[in-house]
Order: C-alpha cells, then sequence, then structure tokens
C-alpha cells in the first residue's frame, strides 16, 4: 500500500486536525463513561482522594 499521497502537506494540514479532534473526542467520552460508572456503583467521582486509599502513617504513633 503506497501512503505517499498522506505525506502530501495538502493532505496533513486537514488530516492532523481531524486526528486531533477525534482524539480529544475519544478521551472525552472515555473520561465520561468512566465518571458515570463511579456514579453507578455509589462512588463520588469528585473526592481527591479514593476511598481504598490507605492512611498515611504518624511515625509517633508506632511506638
Amino acid at each position: 500500500m503506497n501512503f505517499d499521497a498522506l505525506l502530501n502537506p495538502g493532505v496533513l494540514i486537514f488530516l492532523i486536525p481531524i486526528l486531533a479532534v477525534t482524539g480529544w473526542i475519544v478521551t472525552v467520552i472515555a473520561k465520561h463513561r468512566e465518571r458515570m460508572a463511579m456514579i453507578e456503583h455509589g462512588i463520588d467521582p469528585d473526592t481527591r482522594t479514593p476511598v481504598s486509599a490507605p492512611l498515611p502513617q504518624n511515625s509517633a504513633m508506632r511506638r
């Protein structure tokens, strides 16, 4: 297969932005689906730390 036609600057001017916008849309949709799945499972997606994150260990408490 010959891809020389795709390397033409006239084609690249249109191809690169189309691929960039398509990649951005896919990323936004994936993040939205992940957020909706978290809400369906009862997890607040706006929390900064995950619920299952271990608590920090204080060296003064570990005698």
